[in-house]
């Protein structure tokens, strides 16, 4: 009777080992709790008695399997019906070596319970920790295909002033192709308190930037800080400070001889600035330069990739009122 007992408990052990086994498979394949028992499971000197001989217990494994899932953990122990069945191993100067279970009732601990350490029964719990996202590879994101182009706007001028005759005007004279001069920014304390620097702002010009065909596809006024282009495909683009006829006032006019005088010293072009608001009159050289110190007139945009170019106008002679 003794026999048909124990076998049926020993039955609803390897059943409840089989459902462990198989709910860990379905949460993911990877992980696997592992059981081992050597020679016999039993339930300590309880089934020794019963069968009347001695029986030799070993002990069963079981994994306490953590799995991180894109970010959420799960800790198959948590889960109320494996948390019975599932423990970690005792401590061995608290519960001894060979226990199991939790209170007073703990077994296989040697002094409440008296039986043999080591022939008692036990749980041996590994911690298997694996961060591997299930689900599959984070999706690789495409490359861009499209390029962005800003333009910046920049005046320079230089500390060279002169006075002329009345009615009185005050000039200011950087003659480059005469004698060297040392050009400065007309936002630089050294010269932006001047009549000459502050009648001319980077606003009062336009550009336009133009595809490889010449067809405009932006204008806007200058400005230090730029303006970007955005979603350029990957080609050829033409940046153009933009020149109104001869003699037009309060924007970038074209002028023939500022613009041969200009070109033949190095410039990209030239043209006259008049002001009629403030009287002023300037005489203007244009160049295009990237961070490099490259031309940037034309530019050629990669996909993806990302250029400056800053449009620089140098003040040959900038006459005001005194």
């Amino acid at each position: 009777m003794n026999n048909k007992i124990l076998s049926t408990k020993f039955n609803a052990i390897f059943l409840v080992a089989i459902l462990i086994a198989g709910t860990i498979a379905a949460i993911s394949p990877s992980f696997i709790i592992g059981a081992q028992a050597q020679e016999y499971y039993g339930m300590d000197k309880i089934y020794k008695k019963s069968l009347g001989k001695d029986v030799s217990v070993k002990s069963i494994k079981c994994n306490n399997v953590n799995v991180n899932v894109k970010g959420l953990e799960l800790n198959l122990t948590s889960v109320p019906f494996l948390s019975g069945l599932l423990a970690s191993e005792a401590d061995e100067g608290e519960r001894g070596a060979g226990s199991y279970g939790s209170g007073e009732r703990n077994y296989g601990d040697g002094q409440q319970s008296g039986y043999d350490n080591n022939n008692s029964f036990k749980f041996i719990c590994i911690n298997n920790n694996n961060n591997t996202v299930v689900g599959g590879e984070e999706p690789v994101l495409p490359e861009p295909q499209t390029g962005s182009l800003t333009v910046n706007k920049e005046i320079y001028g230089c500390n060279n002033f002169t006075t002329n005759p009345p009615p009185q005007t005050t000039q200011m004279s950087c003659p480059f192709f005469i004698s060297p001069i040392e050009w400065i920014l007309c936002d630089d304390p050294e010269i932006s308190n001047t009549a000459q620097c502050q009648n001319l702002t980077e606003d009062q010009f336009d550009i336009e930037v133009l595809d490889d065909q010449g067809n405009q596809i932006a204008e806007f006024e200058g400005s230090v800080q730029g303006e970007t282009i955005d979603n350029l495909e990957p080609g050829t683009y033409i940046v153009n400070e933009i020149e109104a006829p001869p003699f037009v006032p309060n924007q970038l006019s074209e002028d023939l001889d500022i613009r041969e005088l200009c070109t033949g010293n190095g410039f990209d072009g030239g043209g006259a600035f008049i002001n009629t608001i403030t009287s002023s009159r300037y005489d203007i050289c244009i160049e295009y330069e990237d961070e490099q110190g490259n031309d940037c007139s034309t530019v050629t945009l990669a996909a993806g990739q990302e250029r400056t170019c800053t449009v620089k106008n140098y003040i040959l002679f900038g006459q005001t009122p005194t």
